[in-house]
């Protein structure tokens, strides 16, 4: 016989693609500077961003090579915690 397969599949936890990943607002602040464009190359360890909290600048770095797909905030725009911030494919 031939038909369709339905498989049904519960899960705890984060799932992440391979091919893309998504960076996100670890605190409360304001981008202080993005330092690249979409489209260009990143190496892991680059600095992508620095996030303004608490009289304190943090850098937020790649952890992956890759391509900025997508940049989904602006320099001096205010971020919550969860907030995305760019897509590295």
């Amino acid at each position: 016989k031939t038909g369709n397969l339905v498989s049904t599949v519960e899960l705890n936890g984060t799932i992440e693609s391979k091919t893309h990943k998504s960076f996100y607002a670890d605190i409360d602040g304001k981008i202080g500077n993005i330092a690249f464009t979409e489209g260009e190359a990143v190496k892991k360890g680059d600095v992508l961003f620095v996030l303004e909290a608490m009289k304190m600048e943090n850098e937020i770095m790649a952890n992956r090579d890759g391509k900025v797909a997508n940049i989904a905030v602006a320099k001096g725009a205010t971020v919550e915690t969860g907030s995305a911030l760019c897509v590295i494919e």
